[in-house]
């Protein structure tokens, strides 16, 4: 079964008509919610149509996951802003890390909690940024792309916060997907940053970054200015950044 669904995939991937009927017909023929039950690192985990596949068949940014892997172990704490459904939370308390996650999409955050909450993980329902605020979360059609720039008629009103309003403790990790808002999000966490030099895996996208008047040369700026060195993570849209000074003790 596995080994028959790798060559619908790699179809799916290679063949423009069948990406384009799977894009366009699919999503009017199943809900958008609607998850699909996956095994990832021995633990059951929700998830919504448009990744169920990549996910099962380990495509869904591999080289990420793997570095992610190789951050976490036993006890550690890790945040997880834009969470989504929880794909990094869950691989994160296979790990027996502490799980502290962010999702401010009431239907996603649905998602989340049923596949993380119960396994120890604590949720919040706020998106983060540098300032107090009521924002507009703008709805995509891609259920993982809602965003606060995006400009659509659809929307909900969400709270957002600094995160170093309700993060005082040492934290080790840190994913963040936030659709273009990371500076901002960067910004409200600057204590933490400062004190604890947390290891950072970001996606980074340019034309997302732009909406918010920022640019990948920027965000870097910012963090070399906190004492952070980076890669990009072959192949992916994610940037790993790392202290400094750690990176010159294991030299």
């Amino acid at each position: 079964m596995r080994f028959i669904l790798k060559i619908i995939y790699q179809l799916y991937l290679r063949v423009p008509f069948l990406g384009k009927f799977w894009r366009e017909t699919v999503p009017k023929l199943v809900p958008q919610d609607f998850t699909l039950s996956v095994t990832v690192e021995g633990s059951k985990l929700n998830v919504l149509k448009n990744h169920w596949a990549s996910i099962m068949l380990g495509y869904y940014e591999p080289h990420t996951l793997e570095t992610f892997k190789q951050l976490l172990s036993k006890e550690k704490t890790f945040i997880d802003i834009g969470a989504n459904i929880g794909l990094f939370s869950s691989i994160a308390l296979s790990s027996g890390a502490n799980v502290i996650a962010f999702e401010p999409h009431p239907r996603t955050r649905k998602i989340l909690e049923s596949n993380v909450v119960k396994r120890g993980a604590k949720v919040y329902p706020f998106a983060l940024s540098d300032e107090n605020a009521e924002v507009k979360l703008f709805l995509s059609d891609e259920v993982g792309s809602h965003s606060l720039s995006l400009e659509t008629d659809d929307y909900v009103t969400v709270k957002a916060m600094p995160l170093d309003s309700i993060i005082t403790g040492k934290v080790d990790v840190i994913k963040m997907d936030v659709e273009g808002a990371e500076i901002k999000v960067l910004k409200g966490m600057k204590n933490l940053l400062k004190n604890h030099k947390p290891d950072l895996i970001i996606e980074v996208e340019e034309e997302h970054l732009r909406r918010f008047g920022d640019t990948s040369a920027s965000l870097i700026a910012f963090l070399d200015s906190l004492g952070y060195n980076y890669q990009k993570i072959q192949e992916e849209p994610n940037y790993l950044f790392t202290d400094k000074e750690k990176t010159k003790l294991l030299k």
